[in-house]
């Protein structure tokens, strides 16, 4: 990924911005409403939110980081049609919200949109958001912002061209918090999903497994089910098993577990080849590290070496530093989807499209686990993601009770 330099101090905003949070829905995200912050171009001229407290948390957020006041405003569909943006967050953590807002921000002809994850709530979503972006011109990126890491480019190529040899295995896990299972997938899991199609040249079919207490979740009625607190739906079991078959011929799986005691530390991919074996963590400075040698052999005495942007072992320059900074801020993410808006054949380097092949995984994962592990290919047929439809499901097929 490139170094951004700041713009001249005579340079004026071209560009105006809004963001848009939803008090106790996930509120503005992870700071969505700062993402413009550092990009000289774009100026933030309004938020909403339909909470007061709300608006006054975010006021004090940008007022905190050094930033001006903007216009609030309660409703968004107000601060659309008054203050005409050219570029929209859509910052609630929560994912119901964002099909509404989304659809309302291309409807008013906002040049492009800065998605938190999850994306959407189903495929089905995914494909109605998408198709009235491609109708109105709508550029659409979203926060997965490990896809902008200076280091994830290098990586790719680090394993194609055999750095720990022969790929055995691609092994993704959730946080393992107190969200085990389906919840992990959602909020964890597509940051894992995402670098996955990256790495492993896309993920092509899922065959999985909803856990409870160890054992398969087998719902007998809806009252098996409950309501996400962070609204994904319906939710059952605590923990996830899945496998993937990949564009690279790489074997890959997804795991997660409630409460896992391993301290959130198993957030991110551990990648085994015959020649040595990667850790890649998510949201960290360094996104990789890489030990060399048989990954099986318990006298390899090799030890972690970090995996920078210029390469394996290699220093860490003050342009690489400024380029893991920008990446994590979300200034990177926030200026391709400038330059995406500006060059119409360039897509975001996290676009609406790849953020909605997470959302496909889960809707794999969930519609495997309902068909008794049966393999899904990717794309689905079915644009569903119901587990509400688990209970019934169960209850009338017996390849899926057995």
């Amino acid at each position: 990924m490139p170094v951004w330099r700041s713009a001249m101090a005579d340079d004026s905003p071209r560009y105006r911005a809004a963001a848009f949070g939803w008090h106790k829905r996930g509120n503005f995200g992870h700071g969505m409403e700062l993402v413009f912050q550092s990009v000289d171009e774009i100026e933030l001229a309004a938020i909403s939110d339909p909470v007061e407290a709300g608006r006054a948390a975010s006021l004090a957020r940008l007022e905190k980081a050094g930033q001006p006041a903007p216009k609030v405003y309660s409703e968004y569909e107000k601060l659309l049609k008054r203050e005409k943006p050219d570029f929209v967050s859509i910052g609630p953590r929560f994912v119901a919200p964002h099909r509404e807002m989304c659809l309302a921000a291309i409807s008013a002809g906002v040049k492009g949109l800065y998605v938190e994850k999850p994306f959407l709530l189903s495929p089905a979503e995914c494909d109605e958001v998408l198709s009235a972006a491609e109708a109105k011109g709508t550029k659409i990126a979203v926060a997965h912002r490990n896809a902008y890491h200076p280091s994830l480019e290098p990586l790719c190529h680090f394993l194609l061209e055999g750095g720990i040899g022969k790929i055995h295995s691609v092994q993704g896990r959730g946080k393992g918090d107190g969200r085990g299972g389906m919840v992990d997938a959602w909020v964890l899991g597509t940051h894992v999903f995402d670098l996955m199609e990256r790495l492993t040249g896309g993920l092509e079919s899922v065959t999985a497994t909803i856990m409870k207490n160890g054992a398969t979740f087998r719902p007998s009625s809806r009252d098996d089910l409950i309501e996400s607190r962070e609204e994904h739906g319906l939710v059952g079991g605590d923990g996830v098993e899945a496998r993937f078959t990949t564009g690279h011929g790489w074997a890959a799986t997804f795991s997660t577990m409630a409460n896992d005691e391993a301290g959130n530390e198993t957030f991110g991919m551990r990648i085994f080849g015959s020649e040595g074996e990667v850790n890649l963590r998510c949201d960290q400075q360094c996104l990789a590290w890489v030990k060399l040698g048989n990954p099986y052999d318990v006298k390899n005495g090799e030890t972690w070496r970090p995996f920078n942007p210029q390469g394996l072992g290699v220093p860490v320059t003050a342009d690489d530093q400024l380029a893991i900074t920008q990446s994590m801020s979300h200034e990177t993410g926030i200026r391709d989807l400038m330059r995406a808006v500006e060059e119409p054949m360039h897509e975001p380097v996290c676009s609406g499209a790849d953020a909605a092949r997470t959302i496909e995984v889960l809707a794999g994962i969930v519609q495997s686990h309902r068909d008794g592990g049966v393999l899904k290919t990717l794309p689905l047929t079915d644009r569903s993601l119901d587990m509400g439809q688990l209970s019934l499901d169960f209850l009338a097929n017996p390849l899926a009770r057995a």
